[in-house]
């Protein structure tokens, strides 16, 4: 559990001290912040028109994050970390059900973490396809 936080941590800092990403998270803020900007919390929009690229719950997740902690630039870069934890948990969760032991179990997240895809996109906003 302590390498699986480590890990994490260090998604999180990595999130957190990059730019975002030209094209792909660069629009996803921009049109949370037209969304945000017009009050046009039902459907997404872009320069004006319907954004029906990706699903709205990412943008209401940008829109939570910033109701509660103000608008800011921090709190879209955390969205892609906080998913992978979450995605970390229910992978544990699935292994148990299937009636692994505990300490089997505990590798499944960690042979996860250890992927190359997974710890690219794990930090990335693009990569939360919700």
């Amino acid at each position: 559990m302590l390498v699986i936080a480590l890990l994490w941590l260090l998604a999180v800092t990595s999130a957190l001290s990059r730019s975002f990403l030209p094209i792909d998270e660069t629009r996803y803020v921009s049109v949370a912040w037209e969304m945000w900007h017009t009050h046009s919390f039902w459907v997404p929009h872009m320069n004006g028109e319907t954004y029906a690229d990706k699903p709205p719950l990412l943008f209401w997740l940008i829109h939570a994050g910033w109701a509660i902690f103000g608008v800011n630039e921090w709190w879209p870069k955390l969205i892609g970390p906080l998913a992978s934890l979450l995605a970390l948990g229910q992978l544990y969760r699935i292994a148990r059900q299937l009636g692994y032991a505990q300490t089997s179990a505990s590798l499944a997240p960690l042979a996860l973490m250890a992927m190359l895809m997974w710890k690219l996109y794990s930090g990335a906003l693009s990569s939360t396809s919700c």
